[in-house]
């Protein structure tokens, strides 16, 4: 199976990278280092170096799967920057959701506890509910198959 994981370079994509070559997938990470690290890359992997919102200058021919773990994380800090948590935790998945529609590629989305919260509560928090509900959407109007986890 051909899998993206965007964030692959963060800790939750290395770890579910290392997981995936041991049952022989083929792996490619999308990630624009804002969180992960070059010193994560695992050998086997193939790695690009981009922003999510551009997949698809990136993630060319045909994948069975798409993991996207690739967002800004942390309540605090998206008091500071609420654009650039928005861009990372919405913008992009509509994005990667946009280009699966396209490829036909199943998507796991990575949400977040505070779904279990008032989402009001931080930017943070509505913009990850937000992407929850764009995958609801892409699920329901576009019949694609999207996850959260």
């Amino acid at each position: 199976m051909r899998i993206l994981i965007t964030g692959g370079a963060g800790f939750v994509g290395t770890n579910l990278i290392k997981q995936a070559l041991k049952e022989n997938h083929e792996i490619v990470s999308l990630d624009n280092y804002s969180t992960g690290k070059k010193e994560n890359h695992v050998d086997g992997a193939t790695y690009f170096n981009g922003d999510a919102n551009d997949i698809n200058l990136f993630c060319h021919g045909k994948f069975d799967l798409c993991f996207h773990l690739a967002g800004l994380s942390r309540i605090q800090p998206s008091f500071a920057n609420p654009k650039e948590i928005f861009h990372s935790n919405t913008e992009t998945v509509l994005s990667v959701l946009e280009w699966a529609r396209k490829k036909s590629v199943k998507v796991i989305y990575s949400d977040s506890s505070s779904k279990q919260h008032n989402p009001f509560i931080s930017p943070y928090a509505i913009f990850k509910y937000l992407g929850e509900e764009i995958c609801r959407l892409y699920r329901e109007t576009f019949k694609i198959k999207v996850e959260n986890s």
